[in-house]
């Protein structure tokens, strides 16, 4: 796993989500059973579920 720590200045928006998604990269396949561990892929309705959840209740 990569170690990410805090910049001294601010960045620009692209060069922050360029940074995410090649970390993205190094994700293992969970959603395909490709993970030893308590982790498994409940379907996309779910999914869906748990990010309106999210959404309705985080702060921004």
């Amino acid at each position: 796993m990569a170690k990410v720590g805090f910049p001294e200045n601010g960045q620009p928006r692209e060069e922050i989500m360029a940074t995410l998604q090649s970390l993205k990269l190094g994700d293992s396949d969970w959603k395909h059973g490709r993970m030893f561990s308590l982790i498994f892929n409940a379907g996309e309705d779910v999914a869906k579920v748990a990010q309106e959840a999210y959404s309705k209740f985080r702060r921004a």
